[in-house]
């Protein structure tokens, strides 16, 4: 028995020191395989995303997850984009004349940063049961800053002028045309390109449409 434990408990063979050494890289393998894998799941060529509203310093090398709530849900914010190329959506709204009246500003568009632009649909025939559409376009500064501003519509009407914080420019178009308005402030500009156009004219069902696209770049 004590010959066997002296056996046993003796110095390894060259064999065994190389199996046992081979084992434990062959291990120590695994486990660093299994620790990156873990820490790299979910990545994409090895870039890990982080969610939106980070700052652009830890966003940095990684890719950014698009919104998960809100109206702008399944986008990526603008703060992530290549300030070059312009971020554009579209906007739109139809609305029945009032006989005679005017309805609330309604707004139709919203730049985040800049200001609001709203439309006012009334109605600019004074006969009952006849009327004539008129579409009354405003944009508000709502920056808190001083912009430059500029307005142009299909019919030749030119605008041009420092709108000041809080201050607001409108234009009123009595048929149907287009109109083309841009902001610029701190290096960005933002163009709103928009269309009015005013159905049913002389008859008891008329209706202001609105519609068009706001781009921003930089």
């Amino acid at each position: 028995m004590g010959g066997h434990m002296r056996r046993i408990l003796g110095k390894p063979s060259p064999a065994l020191v190389v199996a046992t050494i081979a084992l434990v890289l062959a291990m120590t393998g695994s486990a660093a395989a299994v620790v990156s894998f873990a820490r790299n799941a979910g990545a994409v060529d090895g870039r890990s995303a982080v969610p939106a509203g980070v700052s652009n310093a830890r966003a940095a090398g990684k890719l950014v997850a698009t919104r998960r709530l809100g109206g702008a849900h399944g986008t990526i914010p603008a703060q992530y984009l290549d300030p070059g190329v312009p971020r554009a959506r579209v906007f739109g709204r139809t609305v029945d004349v009032v006989d005679n009246g005017a309805e609330t500003p309604f707004t139709i568009a919203s730049v985040r940063g800049f200001g609001v632009l709203t439309a006012t649909c009334s109605d600019q025939s004074n006969v009952p049961g006849r009327e004539d559409p008129r579409t009354t376009i405003s944009f508000g500064n709502t920056s808190g800053q001083p912009m430059e501003f500029s307005r142009a519509t299909g019919s030749g009407g030119v605008d041009v002028r420092i709108l000041a914080p809080s201050q607001a420019a409108a234009f009123t178009i009595n048929a149907s045309n287009t109109f083309d308005l841009q902001v610029q402030k701190l290096g960005t500009n933002v163009i709103l390109e928009g269309v009015v156009r005013q159905d049913g004219r002389n008859t008891g069902a008329a209706r202001c449409i609105n519609y068009g696209r706001v781009s921003q770049i930089g």
